[in-house]
């Protein structure tokens, strides 16, 4: 594999890339910020709860059929056993949701509920993270030539991008436990509590989006250069559900 060459980069390239990097750290802020309230609501609210959790077994379920469908020839079938653990671990989230509601929920203690917010965290920032990508996708698309790559579309741009999304969603997901906020009920507390967290888990929000964005754009301009397989046409269904 050849190392990494910014100096093969045309100027607009550049500027493609640092826009991209922008565009990354807003969508991983955006993400982490979303995730953390949603977070919250899940833990005190009973119909938040219930909602997501059906939410989460959904898509957990269409993805695991969306994987085993995916054609030998596709080039997210190589990762396919993976793609299926973490179709897995999606539908375990919605069953998690169930599980830590605070009215539901009065025998779990702090320390037993962290890797449940940490898996809850994954699969949350994943969702969200990739809903704001398609959004972003579908818009870029409008003014796009039919030629030209939409922002997100290669497998290892997808595979980018999820591991960015779950980091992010493992992190927060564990601040959020070893603080243990769920159980707090004064609210002046839980807002100090939050904010605190936040001071600590932006900064890392913003290095991750960065990083991704930069790592997306340049393996959109420049990807065939790693990996030839990336800018081959090949009907991915999963891909396109993405």
């Amino acid at each position: 594999m050849q190392k990494l060459d910014l100096s093969n980069l045309t100027h607009q390239e550049k500027v493609q890339i640092c826009i991209s990097s922008l565009v990354g750290l807003f969508v991983c802020l955006l993400g982490s910020g979303v995730g953390n309230a949603v977070l919250v609501e899940i833990s005190i609210n009973i119909i938040f709860s219930a909602y997501f959790g059906i939410c989460f077994i959904l898509i957990g379920l269409l993805l695991i059929m969306r994987v085993n469908n995916l054609p030998d020839n596709s080039a997210l079938s190589k990762k396919k056993k993976f793609l299926q653990y973490f179709g897995v671990l999606v539908l375990l989230s919605g069953v998690i949701c169930f599980c830590l509601e605070r009215d539901w929920n009065r025998y779990l203690g702090a320390h037993e509920k962290i890797p449940l917010y940490v898996i809850l965290g994954v699969s949350l920032n994943f969702t969200l993270i990739f809903g704001f990508i398609d959004g972003i996708n579908f818009l870029v698309g409008l003014f796009q030539k039919h030629w030209q790559r939409t922002v997100v579309e290669t497998p290892n741009q997808i595979i980018c991008i999820l591991i960015a999304s779950t980091t992010l969603g493992f992190i927060y997901g564990l601040m959020f436990g070893i603080m243990d906020i769920e159980d707090i009920k004064n609210y002046h507390r839980l807002e100090r509590k939050l904010l605190l967290e936040e001071q600590i888990c932006t900064p890392i929000a913003c290095l991750i989006g960065l990083i991704a964005g930069f790592i997306n754009e340049y393996l959109r301009l420049k990807g065939s250069l790693y990996m030839p397989y990336t800018f081959e046409h090949v009907i991915d269904p999963f891909t396109e559900e993405i």
